[in-house]
């Protein structure tokens, strides 16, 4: 005996039927999305023998993606040309390669050569270096090996740092979350939400001097010094138009490319104008720098 469907149970079906098309259909995009974006990464990244990727490897790797995103293949084949020759010409003795140096260095090429506008270029270098973050330090990117001034390192999975990198750069795409920019002069700007940095002063240029009143870890005040400094820093101390000291900096090792970096406990704006910063190296001499306005960025 054949059974007739009512009306409204076939409607039900259709309902569901609908449902369940639409779902498959949003999950399908969601996939082809996610596939994309982990594709174009994979194809980037050298994992270790154990399938492990650094902070760096993950910094460069989504640069080329966010400029092919935005630009195009043609972009992102230059930019790698870039980043492919600043690798060969920074690779050091030992074989040792500063990635995040190399590509940080394309990102700018891609600027100066008219590729990206320099509000394209912090763009994605914010959203790159917030993506790319692997461990509890927002501050930096680290590679996978260390030095013996600081042997700090980031590694992940490749698998978990592909699924961390896309859940932030979706969020960034949608709208949800915003990255801001992030100067193209080395290392996080001031990017920590609610705190205005009201100015920057040129100092001696890119991997130079930094005072950076705003520091994305803890919203104070953080000095990087260019990498020429490196480990013959004995100290970093603040001092007042006149000469009284004020702080002594908290060193945290070599950071953002192998640069001597040292925290402070207040945001720039909370110190004296006319401040000095003064750099006491290790063989007795000293190297000052006049900071007028703490609440602005210097480099």
């Amino acid at each position: 005996m054949q059974i007739q469907e009512s009306p409204k149970y076939q409607l039900l079906k259709g309902v569901s039927r609908s449902a369940e098309e639409t779902s498959g259909k949003a999950r399908e995009a969601s996939e082809t999305k996610e596939n994309k974006f982990e594709a174009m990464l994979r194809s980037l990244l050298k994992p270790d023998g154990a399938n492990k990727v650094n902070e760096e490897e993950l910094f460069a790797a989504i640069l080329q993606e966010r400029i092919k995103k935005l630009k195009g293949e043609d972009a992102a084949k230059k930019f790698s040309e870039f980043f492919n020759n600043n690798k060969a010409e920074m690779r050091r003795a030992d074989g040792y390669v500063p990635v995040e140096d190399a590509a940080r260095k394309a990102l700018n090429q891609m600027v100066e050569s008219g590729e990206l506008s320099t509000d394209e270029g912090e763009r994605i270098h914010a959203q790159a270096f917030k993506a790319a973050q692997l461990d509890d330090n927002k501050d930096a990117l680290y590679d996978g090996r260390g030095s013996g001034s600081d042997p700090t390192i980031a590694v992940s999975d490749m698998e978990a740092a592909l699924v961390s990198s896309r859940v932030m750069i979706e969020k960034f795409d949608s709208g949800e979350a915003d990255a801001g920019k992030l100067a193209l002069d080395g290392g996080s700007s001031a990017l920590k939400a609610g705190v205005e940095v009201k100015a920057s002063h040129g100092v001696d240029g890119p991997n130079g001097f930094v005072f950076k009143p705003v520091s994305e870890s803890d919203g104070n005040l953080v000095i990087l010094l260019p990498p020429k400094f490196s480990g013959r820093v004995k100290d970093i101390i603040l001092k007042d138009e006149d000469g009284n000291k004020i702080e002594k900096g908290r060193s945290v090792g070599l950071t953002n490319g192998g640069r001597e970096t040292y925290r402070y406990s207040k945001p720039g704006a909370e110190y004296p104008e006319n401040l000095t910063v003064e750099v006491k190296l290790k063989n007795g001499k000293s190297k000052r720098y006049f900071i007028e306005h703490p609440a602005d960025r210097y480099d």
